[in-house]
């Protein structure tokens, strides 16, 4: 893990700008920051790099990596570049043991598409002074981020939007329209619709690179798909294969020379790779847990099971004791956005945690529910699929759920069975958020269309899916990981998030994906006999989440103090209408303690961009 910065501009850089950035890129590398530059038809390109070493600690692996006149910045890790090496790389001399050497050689002996042979993450940029391109890449699923800016016949690029602003030296205008659309419908939106919280930023895009002469012309192009050609195999041969691809993607994200750590919550997500880790490749694992007070979001019980059960090293850390408004402001002028969920201010205290420790390396669950479904609606989509398609399993399932599922499930209306069949997919599709009230909340009401991307699959419940994990949950949660990580230098690794694993479980059909009432059924029954049964077999999901209660209840003097306070927030919402809101309403409701902690979030993030001006 580490930053990767650059620009192509029409003069030189001052020494005082150069010094400046390398400085503001050191939480995402320590190790080392370096930089080269180079003429670029009547432009030069520079290209900026902060090192967290992880593999190959010695200084020969530092970046800017360069190989005839080819230059390489690179963040992320390629977790097959040993077997690249002995299969594709033979006539290179190599002078290093890391991935970076071996990135930049593919480079060079295939080209453009190169990536479709890499098993990792990462973003980075290479300049081929031969061929006169720069050439910017983003992994599969977007673990690792890009930002990119065009002004002035210039261009810039950076893991962290502060690293532009450096090089501009100016703020960027806010995008208001997004902010409006990230306050009334919610985290789901801010990659759904390729805006950003600032007006002329952009995103590299997951599975997309971008090729840019010195003319700043553009070839954009995706080089990957998920493989969603069904397989006609049984359900146990789909869990056996499966749970060998996930062994095999946990031993990969585990390869580093440096001490890494495992968060783990009492679900079976972060209960599958940790028990895979302890239990099947023998190794020593350190976990970390949030606690809350919430009863509904405590899982202590599950995770002391997971401890004893494996006999590992534990901390919890207690969010009573650091959930307060001044680290908020911290982590979101860290991010420069507003943070997705309040999930990731909890998250961010566990990764402080796993930094105190001296470990670089921390591994999650994130992805499993976006594969192998996690979510209570899931089951209402498989449901309305099986009964459309005439299957006679349906009532079956139905019968399952109504058991198991609807006494777990909170929201009134994912109660209900036959909920496409009354509304239709389309009015339901943002349940979770009162959208049409939030709006009211605005100066000028904010209602926008939110429609599902199409995949092409006749499986509504896989459409649903392929949406969060490209458009709606994945994107904004690992850009949120990733920042909490790097904001104090750890490198996160997801197994869930393996190409070759994600490939063949949306292969999978559809009707074995939840099965006797339970969600993730494969998943499930994968790790049978490597994961303590009491966990592997709990339908009950919190995961890392955390309630805002514990948040409001140590900070309300500080709350209502911002949120009493001018700023340029009250242009797009009624002052008067929030400070209401935060007085009156009781907050027995989810979505309003949802709604609520996104006004908070957004005005810090809009008061922290104010006094830029």
């Amino acid at each position: 893990m580490c930053g990767v910065t650059g620009c192509i501009v029409n003069e030189e850089l001052t020494y005082k700008k150069i010094q400046k950035t390398l400085l503001l890129m050191q939480n995402r590398g320590p190790d080392n920051q370096s930089y080269r530059f180079f003429k670029f038809g009547k432009k030069f390109v520079y290209l900026f790099h902060s090192r967290l070493s992880i593999i190959d600690l010695n200084d020969r692996s530092n970046q800017p990596f360069s190989y005839n006149g080819v230059h390489l910045i690179f963040n992320g890790e390629i977790y097959n570049y040993k077997e690249l090496k002995k299969i594709y790389l033979k006539e290179f001399s190599f002078k290093t043991q890391s991935d970076t050497e071996v990135l930049l050689y593919m480079y060079i002996k295939f080209g453009k598409n190169f990536e479709k042979k890499l098993n990792g993450m990462w973003s980075f940029a290479i300049f081929d002074e031969n061929k006169q391109k720069l050439f910017l890449s983003r992994d599969r699923f977007g673990e690792k981020p890009m930002h990119y800016l065009t002004e002035n016949n210039q261009f810039y690029f950076s893991s962290e939007i502060k690293n532009i602003k450096q090089l501009l030296d100016r703020k960027l205008e806010l995008n208001l329209n997004h902010i409006r659309r990230f306050l009334v419908y919610g985290y789901k939106t801010i990659n759904k619709y390729k805006d950003h919280f600032y007006k002329t930023l952009h995103r590299l895009e997951a599975s997309s690179y971008i090729e840019i002469d010195s003319d700043l012309n553009f070839t954009k192009n995706n080089y990957y798909k998920v493989n969603l050609i069904q397989n006609n195999l049984s359900t146990n041969e789909n869990i056996e294969n499966t749970k060998e691809l996930l062994i095999k993607s946990v031993e990969s994200r585990m390869i580093a020379d440096v001490p890494l750590a495992f968060c783990l919550s009492g679900g079976v997500d972060s209960t599958s790779t940790v028990s895979i880790a302890k239990k099947i490749l023998n190794k020593n694992v350190k976990t970390y847990s949030i606690l809350d007070d919430d009863e509904r979001y405590n899982e202590k019980k599950n995770i002391l099971k997971n401890v004893n059960h494996l006999e590992i090293d534990h901390q919890f850390i207690e969010l009573k004791e650091h959930f307060n408004i001044k680290s908020l402001s911290d982590l979101i002028q860290y991010h420069d956005e507003p943070l997705c969920t309040i999930n990731f201010f909890s998250h961010s205290l566990l990764q402080k945690a796993i930094k105190q420790d001296n470990n670089k390396i921390s591994v999650s669950g994130i992805g499993a529910d976006e594969i192998f479904t996690g979510y209570f609606d899931h089951h209402l989509y498989l449901m309305h699929y099986l009964k459309n398609l005439g299957n006679a399993e349906y009532n079956k399932y139905k019968k399952d759920w109504s058991t198991f599922i609807q006494p777990l499930v909170n929201n009134p209306d994912l109660k209900n069975p036959d909920l496409f069949e009354i509304k239709g997919i389309k009015e339901n599709k943002y349940r979770y958020m009162r959208y049409d009230y939030y709006s009211s909340f605005l100066v000028n009401e904010f209602i926008e269309d939110q429609i599902d991307v199409n995949f092409d699959i006749d499986s509504i419940l896989k459409n649903r899916m392929l949406n969060e994990l490209f458009y709606e949950t994945m994107p904004p949660a690992l850009d949120n990981e990733d920042l909490n990580s790097m904001y104090y230098s750890i490198e996160n690794r997801s197994p869930f998030l393996n190409h070759d694993l994600v490939d063949y479980v949306y292969s999978i059909p559809s009707s074995q994906l939840m099965q006797r009432g339970y969600s993730k059924y494969i998943l499930r029954e994968s790790i049978k006999d490597i994961a303590v049964e009491e966990v592997r077999i709990d339908r009950v999901k919190k995961g890392f989440n955390a309630s805002a209660d514990s948040f409001l209840k140590n900070s309300a003097t500080d709350l209502l103090d911002l949120m009493n306070s001018d700023s340029s927030f009250y242009d797009i919402i009624n002052k008067e209408k929030v400070i209401s809101f935060f007085n009156e309403n009781n907050f027995q409701e989810n979505w309003d303690k949802k709604f609520l902690f996104n006004l908070i979030n957004t005005k810090l993030f809009m008061d922290l961009n104010d006094d830029l001006l």
